[in-house]
């Protein structure tokens, strides 16, 4: 009989009784790759249950399973949900093997293997609702603000669950200001991470470090039984489960505290981390704000929007399936520490809810047990594969190589700054790899050729929040790049720069047609010599215009209809209003006449005469701005509702000012030169 090769994902797996370890064997001088198959009806025996077979395909059933699988096929059905293998069953010597994730669908049991011989199942715990809700009501029980009481009373709740399983727990300690939205004040408090750490329990452990969190602190004042007693209580309970299963990895969890106050706990404890951790860190599996019964599902995010490693280990359990990477729709939460060291990442959460999100209903009553559950399930279905001794070191797959491949990019393509990461790679066909780094922005890098240089630049670009590109920087040092040469080069191509003083050394900004201002810096002092490349966004070149029979009036500034302001000082209050006036020295430019007289010719009668304002500039062409045409209903504030913003005057006498703008109803309109002129812009 012909026999297929197969190759499959695990390649340290070893199978149980009659054993086929897939690393390197033949059946009648065909060779079989990859990883172990396990044998279906020695296996099933082992955990009870029943296999029978019928034309070619195999059902096991049991401890409330019902599973199908058919040699040959990747598809399989287990409870009547389809799934999909990463390898078909392959028929040896009268034997069918399956591969180990058809045995791991197998929701009660975890597979361990303690020797080279021999390997079996371990019947592991479920995730308990019960004790879940268990949890959130104590912890909801005392609000956990920064310097509330409620804090401690969770610290000792959560520090004895985690003793309680036999795990090694530490505190890690730190200081740092925290905000009171409701008195609008700052105080100094503690903070403090709790780490439970789990080593690994195998006979051939890897280096590998799993971080798995979730914060424990509260808005002040307020219940928070979702946000995040919720995370913190699946949290234990995965901690729970885990906590008798054997694994190579070395497992921490972590209840973050002052996330509310913008992530600190989680950023103090990854920026303090020695390196050899950082090397050996290979995920964040984070839980926070997930079991709110109104948002009914809970869903699961990445920092980038992007999947990894360990969303795909989620996904390819067919319970999961259906979920689609995406990134938290508000705020941020802990995983979003990690990404910057180019740690992937997950997070299991959900939209926040209206009427309920860091408010008094948050409450215990608004909890669903069983997205708890679920949330649960799925946790320990990427931990426990993750860390599984039956899996390889992830380093290989969780760590960036670097990728050698140089892309040029033309002169005219505009970089798709404040785009996805990902569309930044696409439109630009760069090569991006992530490299940490010891701030809070993710960095990415790429070897480039640009504005028709025979150099190759390393490139880097920035994204502030790890999901979108932010700008691009090159280091010109020891590149071959003399200055004058480079600024003679680019003002052929681009025109003359703005050229001023910054230190002890000179910038020089080009503002390129389409939409990237280009700036060097050459500071030999300082040892600086690097381009920077962003988005120009028109605000630098803009102009504000009226009409007056049909004509462009320029404008003293940019800004529609009169500000008004509240000054308040002393205990007295002013009154100030600045009307926007025709001015008597900026010009009308050749340009704004151009850009108008090709547009007025598309405006219908009534737009034409009920328009209020006219801006001009440029965000280069390609840009977003183009024409656009609003229709501005009137605004206006009365003096004592500015007045009412200003807090009471109890800063010294200093000076409070209130302001806000004013203006007619009508129409206002937003003209793009470069894109209604430019030869090159979109004729319509």
């Amino acid at each position: 009989m012909k026999k297929r090769i197969i190759t499959l994902f695990s390649i340290i797996l070893l199978a149980a009784c009659t054993t086929i370890h897939a690393n390197s064997f033949e059946v009648d001088g065909i060779a079989v790759n990859g990883g172990t198959l396990l044998p279906i009806r020695e296996a099933s025996k082992q955990i009870g249950y029943e296999t029978s077979w019928q034309e070619g395909q195999a059902q096991v059933s049991g401890g409330g399973v019902e599973a199908t699988i058919q040699i040959g096929e990747t598809a399989f059905t287990i409870n009547g949900t389809p799934g999909e293998l990463s390898a078909p069953p392959v028929l040896i010597n009268g034997l069918t093997y399956a591969p180990v994730d058809f045995f791991e669908s197998f929701d009660s049991y975890y597979i361990n293997t303690t020797s080279p011989e021999s390997a079996s199942f371990t019947k592991r715990g479920m995730a308990d609702g019960g004790k879940m809700m268990g949890t959130i009501t104590a912890l909801s029980a005392n609000p956990r603000g920064a310097n509330e009481p409620g804090l401690d009373m969770a610290r000792n709740f959560i520090t004895e669950a985690f003793n309680s399983y036999g795990f090694i727990t530490e505190k890690q300690e730190f200081e740092y200001e925290a905000f009171n939205w409701d008195t609008m004040e700052s105080s100094q408090a503690i903070g403090i991470n709790i780490i439970a750490t789990k080593k690994p329990g195998t006979p051939n452990p890897t280096n590998d470090i799993l971080i798995i969190g979730a914060h424990y602190d509260a808005e002040i004042g307020v219940p928070a039984a979702n946000d995040n007693a919720s995370g913190t209580a699946v949290m234990l309970e995965v901690a729970r489960i885990v906590s008798s299963l054997p694994t190579d990895t070395e497992l921490r969890f972590i209840a973050f505290d002052a996330e509310e106050q913008g992530l600190i706990g989680s950023s103090q404890y990854v920026n303090t981390l020695p390196p050899s951790d950082l090397e050996n860190i290979v995920g964040m599996v984070n839980f926070d704000m997930l079991a709110g019964a109104k948002a009914e599902n809970v869903e699961i995010y990445t920092t980038n929007g992007e999947s990894n490693y360990l969303f795909e280990i989620i996904t390819s359990n067919y319970k999961y399936a259906h979920h689609e990477p995406k990134t938290l729709p508000m705020g941020g939460s802990d995983h979003m520490s990690f990404f910057p060291k180019a740690i992937p990442d997950i997070c299991f959460s959900h939209p926040a809810i209206r009427g309920e999100y860091h408010s008094e209903d948050d409450s215990v009553e608004n909890i669903s047990e069983e997205m708890l559950i679920y949330a649960a399930e799925a946790g320990y279905t990427a931990i426990s594969k993750a860390t599984s001794n039956l899996s390889p070191t992830y380093k290989t797959i969780a760590k960036p190589v670097f990728d050698e491949t140089v892309t040029e990019i033309p002169n005219n393509l505009r970089l798709p700054f404040n785009e996805p990461i990902s569309e930044f790679a696409r439109i630009t066909g760069m090569k991006l790899t992530q490299s940490p780094t010891g701030y809070s922005s993710a960095e990415y890098k790429s070897n480039i050729k640009i504005l028709g240089l025979d150099n190759i630049f390393a490139a880097k670009i920035l994204s502030y929040s790890g999901n979108t590109a932010s700008n691009l920087s090159i280091d010109l040092k020891n590149t071959g790049t003399e200055c004058s040469a480079l600024i003679k080069h680019m003002t052929e191509i681009l025109g003359a720069p703005e050229e001023y003083a910054q230190g002890s050394g000179t910038n020089y900004l080009f503002t390129g047609i389409y939409g990237n201002d280009y700036m060097i810096t050459d500071d030999p002092m300082a040892g600086v010599f690097e381009m920077e490349i962003y988005a120009n966004h028109g605000y630098e070149n803009r102009e504000g215009y009226t009409l007056k029979d049909g004509n462009l009036v320029r404008m003293e500034t940019t800004q529609i209809g009169r500000q008004k302001l509240v000054i308040q000082k002393g205990g007295k209050t002013t009154i100030k209003v600045i009307n926007n006036v025709p001015s008597k020295t900026l010009p009308v430019s050749g340009y704004a006449i151009k850009s108008w007289e090709r547009v007025k010719a598309f405006l219908t009668e009534e737009e034409a005469a009920g328009i209020q304002f006219i801006t001009v500039s440029t965000d280069g062409v390609g840009g977003q701005k183009g024409v656009v045409i609003t229709n501005q209903e009137e605004q206006r504030r009365d003096e004592a509702a500015a007045e009412s913003s200003i807090s009471s005057d109890e800063n010294g006498g200093q000076e409070s000012i209130s302001y806000t703008y004013e203006y007619e109803p009508g129409i206002t309109i937003s003209l793009d030169y470069l894109d209604i002129t430019h030869v090159e812009a979109n004729e319509n």
